[in-house]
């Protein structure tokens, strides 16, 4: 759909994408590293358990990949830095395909950018939801960037398919205290699938899980932690510190150049955890929701 110099192509089949937009998502690792490890998960999955995705990429008036952004069915779009006029052309785009995301998060500017066109187009009007600290942890060739705690008690180990339990309930406590809304499809079926990936991590203390933590696929040598939950009555002991530095280790000895994680900002906890062990902050990101009463179309 053509906005001034910019048109987007839309596609459900992520080969395609993969071809038009992998190239600009290798060179943008970091924003969007999201659609980037949802891009490389769609890839290896049968076509009947891909979730509902509408891929999207902007071109120029050139034909040059100048932004991407992506629709998961039940989420808000995701929208990484992108040049100005993208993020509305995004917005017609969606609309036009039928879609009505209950939200957008990513780039602050871009995500505003998009909620501005989506009223124009809808009337709805939105309210942020919560905002992110993105933080970067760049080894530089050496894993001494990294300082993992040394007075915690316990192991890093793999889950397991016998944890598939543990780790669903725990998955959904990470999305309660986020206030994510619930993981699309059989959320037991992707934390299985994720299990066998060996993307889950359990911090285990004298044969007891007590904290978790998650590693996406590495897209332009780029991996994210995500899903670090500490069950309550575990807490403060340094457990999450522990699981989210070994899980960090585990990608980059696997070969990614890079760590990356969000953290809420308004979380001092977290966000301590993570400097400590050698992230920093490399830009923000926000969620912005529709108000349910303000969708007229």
């Amino acid at each position: 759909m053509a906005d001034g110099d910019l048109h987007v192509e839309a596609t459900d089949d992520p080969e395609a994408f993969a071809r038009v937009g992998g190239e600009w998502l290798a060179s943008h690792a970091f924003d969007a590293n999201v659609i980037g490890s949802v891009l490389a998960s769609s890839r290896t999955h049968d076509p009947a358990d891909r979730l509902d995705n509408l891929w999207l990429a902007v071109r120029d008036d050139a034909g040059e990949v100048v932004g991407v952004a992506l629709h998961t069915a039940g989420f808000g779009v995701f929208l990484p830095e992108l040049p100005p006029g993208a993020a509305e052309t995004v917005a017609e785009n969606v609309f036009r395909s039928h879609r009505r995301p209950p939200g957008a998060n990513g780039d602050p500017e871009a995500t505003r950018a998009f909620c501005l066109a989506w009223h124009g187009l809808t009337g709805a009007t939105w309210e942020q939801a919560d905002a992110s600290i993105l933080y970067v942890l760049d080894t530089l060739d050496t894993l001494d960037t990294l300082e993992p705690p040394t007075n915690v008690p316990g192991a890093l180990r793999l889950a397991t398919a016998d944890d598939l339990d543990q780790v669903v309930e725990w998955a959904d406590g990470f999305s309660a205290e986020a206030g994510a809304p619930p993981m699309p499809g059989d959320r037991r079926e992707i934390m299985k699938r994720r299990i066998a990936a060996e993307e889950i991590l359990l911090w285990s203390v004298e044969g007891e899980a007590v904290s978790m933590a998650a590693i996406t696929p590495t897209t332009g040598g780029v991996a994210r932690l995500n899903l670090v939950f500490t069950p309550p009555d575990q807490r403060g002991r340094g457990y999450g510190t522990a699981v989210s530095a070994g899980g960090t280790r585990t990608a980059l000895e696997r070969g990614a150049d890079a760590c990356m994680l969000y953290a809420d900002i308004a979380n001092p906890i977290s966000n301590a955890v993570y400097q400590r062990i050698g992230y920093r902050e490399h830009g923000e990101s926000v969620s912005l929701k529709f108000r349910a009463d303000s969708r007229t179309t």
